[in-house]
């Protein structure tokens, strides 16, 4: 008993075993995540028509402040920040 894959032997049992695990272990979780992905992205696209319909009741170009595009940017600026660093970490 081992804990791999028997990929040689070309038995039906071994195939079968094989298929299994790539189904189950792969492509079920995979596709578990990006349902519930796109559920998300699908609720963040809404509730973005909604501001800019709530918005456009108001007569404002929009409802964010300016507030939250510097905290936007100032995340970015972070963010490259990190990368950079890591990047370079990894480079050695």
């Amino acid at each position: 008993m081992t804990c791999s894959y028997d990929y040689l032997k070309e038995d039906w049992n071994h195939k079968t075993y094989i298929i299994y695990a790539f189904v189950l272990n792969y492509m079920l979780p995979l596709v578990i995540v990006m349902f519930f992905y796109s559920q998300i992205v699908k609720a963040v696209i809404t509730h973005e028509a909604s501001l800019k319909a709530q918005a456009k009741k108001m007569n404002v170009e929009s409802l964010r402040s300016n507030i939250v595009s510097r905290k936007n940017k100032s995340h970015k600026i972070s963010l490259k920040t990190r990368t950079n660093f890591l990047s370079k970490g990894f480079q050695g």
